[in-house]
């Protein structure tokens, strides 16, 4: 009996030394709630994945990961609930924020304390971490600002601050090129900055846990290089240029391939809703010119579920291209247009050239159509 006391003991160890562990302890907060969002580095962050329940401020959190996670530490006290027309969404104080990466069966201990509009912390764990955690104590005050200016209209500071944030990241860069934290800290830069900033951070920052950035950070750099060279390019009489995109049963279609009507591109995505409210209308202008112009909807920042959905859900009755998130930035539309608005139309002339451009639903375009067509 004693034996086999002793096996289920050491069976229980094992499983508790496979798992990750976080301890955390957090003073000041108003409330005992303690939001995490989990995912595997690289993947999407930011959703509510699972809830704490503080006890004097103090809670443990385990978790059984094959590959590294990035988690998101977010205490109510920096959450807030917004009423808005048909329901409720969630404003964020990213001043409350804390961010870890944990290696599988790694443990790490947080001990943070809240200020009212942000948080700092003190981490026992990788260097990775120590780093990322002293780069967030020196953001989360900037943070805290900004929402806070936001909330009261104080745009004056709002303008001030976004200029610092980023003059912080950019100076952890230069100052730290092959830390690990580096490749963390150009993954908090906006894009602009991106072009710049990637190849300052040397190959060895993403050799570690954060590997599973380098690409996208690559690729984001990479299309806004193709982003700023389109500011160039695409402008009203020049020459449209060509992309290759499937259309809804898979079939590769060139924009060259339908020279000689006019064609509306239109830049969209079934999560845009000014670009839904526009459909009714470009219905009537698709059946009353389709003799004569072809619309072609290019669907971008969308997943293909969603997308076929909706244009069978709306019913759209023109040719629709999906415009892959995965597509090197050089062979997508989006990109090689410069479209940054949804929705974006622009009007091609029969032979292949930039008539009028347009950003957001407006009746300007529909004039501008109607009287090209006339």
């Amino acid at each position: 009996m004693k034996k086999l006391l002793l096996v289920a003991c050491a069976i229980a160890m094992m499983g508790c030394a496979r798992s990750t562990r976080m301890t955390l302890h957090y003073e000041g907060l108003t409330s005992d709630e303690l939001y995490l969002s989990v995912a595997e580095i690289g993947q999407p962050i930011g959703q509510v994945t699972d809830t704490l329940h503080l006890e004097d401020g103090r809670a443990t959190y385990t978790v059984d990961n094959e590959t590294p996670i990035a988690v998101w530490l977010m205490p109510r006290d920096f959450l807030f609930d917004e009423q808005i027309e048909g329901g409720v969404r969630m404003l964020r104080n990213g001043g409350g924020f804390m961010e870890l990466f944990l290696a599988p069966r790694e443990r790490v201990t947080l001990h943070a304390q809240s200020y009212g509009a942000h948080v700092t912390a003190e981490v026992q764990g990788s260097i990775l971490n120590r780093e990322v955690v002293a780069l967030r104590n020196e953001r989360n005050p900037l943070l805290g600002e900004l929402y806070t200016a936001a909330q009261s209209g104080d745009y004056v500071t709002m303008m001030q601050t976004g200029p610092k944030m980023t003059a912080q990241l950019t100076a952890y860069i230069e100052a730290n090129p092959a830390n690990e934290s580096a490749a963390y800290a150009l993954s908090q830069l906006d894009k602009e900055c991106l072009p710049v900033y990637f190849d300052k951070v040397d190959a060895v920052a993403f050799e570690g846990l954060l590997s599973p950035l380098k690409e996208s950070l690559q690729l984001a750099a990479e299309g806004q290089r193709v982003l700023e060279g389109a500011k160039e390019t695409i402008a009203e009489g020049r020459e449209a240029p060509d992309f290759t995109l499937p259309n809804l049963a898979g079939e590769s279609v060139s924009l060259r391939s339908l020279r000689g009507k006019w064609v509306v591109l239109d830049f969209w995505g079934s999560w845009c809703g000014w670009c839904i409210k526009g459909f009714p209308r470009m219905k009537e202008v698709y059946a009353k010119y389709s003799d004569r112009m072809e619309i072609v909807g290019i669907a971008c920042k969308d997943q293909e579920e969603p997308w076929r959905a909706a244009v069978e859900k709306y019913e759209l009755p023109w040719l629709q291209l999906f415009n892959a998130q995965d597509l090197r930035p050089t062979e997508s539309p989006m990109h090689c247009y410069g479209v940054e608005g949804f929705p974006t139309k622009i009007i091609l002339s029969p032979e292949g050239v930039i008539h009028r451009i347009f950003v957001g639903e407006s009746e300007d375009f529909y004039r501008a159509l109607e009287q090209a067509l006339k």
